[in-house]
């Protein structure tokens, strides 16, 4: 009875040692996924050179035009928008930012009022325009939310690309480094990229939208 006793034992004690290893393995690989998702870019955009004649939007004449293109309904672009509020507080008070949203074919109140909208809403001096059947990312050939444009005075590209360190995630980056060069007119490249972090405009997210 002893023995067979000992050998349940250990019978059992095998079994939750693996279990605990399966646990362990699982815990850790889906931290590796979520990391690597989260530092893993967008698609840049391939946007034009030089402002681009639309009868949709309206360049800041002898102003810079920054336009910021986003999914209404994607949770990586909060960080987008926090950072940004921050940057434009400090070195961009004059700047009238333009939001570029993304609208749905259904016409859903969701995503033309999401939090997301109304953060953007909020920004002082800035607009968000409803963009119908992807025109105005078409237009730009923007493919990320979070995707910002600079355009300078004279309407020709002075940067591309995200202000975030990866998606969702907020603080120093080289995107918001140099954005914040180029708006406190500071020597900068004659035209910066960075990566961009956030959903694919043309998917939609289902992750439900937080109030």
């Amino acid at each position: 009875m002893c023995r067979k006793g000992g050998f349940i034992t250990n019978k059992t004690t095998f079994w939750l040692s693996g279990a605990i290893i399966i646990w362990i393995a699982l815990i850790v690989g889906g931290f590796y996924f979520l990391h690597s998702y989260n530092a893993r870019p967008g698609e840049a955009a391939t946007a034009p050179a030089v402002w681009p004649q639309n009868e949709v939007i309206a360049r800041a004449e002898g102003e810079q035009t920054l336009l910021i293109f986003l999914h209404p309904m994607c949770p990586c672009s909060r960080a987008t928008i926090a950072e940004l509020e921050d940057i434009l507080a400090a070195h961009g008070k004059n700047m009238h930012p333009i939001f570029v949203m993304m609208t749905s074919d259904k016409e859903d109140k969701e995503w033309r009022h999401s939090s997301l909208t109304r953060s953007a809403e909020a920004i002082p001096g800035g607009s968000v325009i409803q963009s119908k059947s992807e025109y105005l990312e078409k237009l730009f050939s923007v493919y990320t939310s979070g995707q910002i444009l600079l355009y300078d005075a004279a309407g020709k590209l002075v940067f591309s690309g995200g202000i975030t360190t990866s998606r969702g995630e907020q603080g120093e980056n080289p995107g918001s480094i140099q954005l914040v060069k180029i708006l406190s007119h500071l020597p900068a490249q004659s035209f910066v990229q960075s990566p961009v972090y956030g959903c694919p405009l043309s998917e939609a997210v289902t992750t439900k939208d937080k109030p």
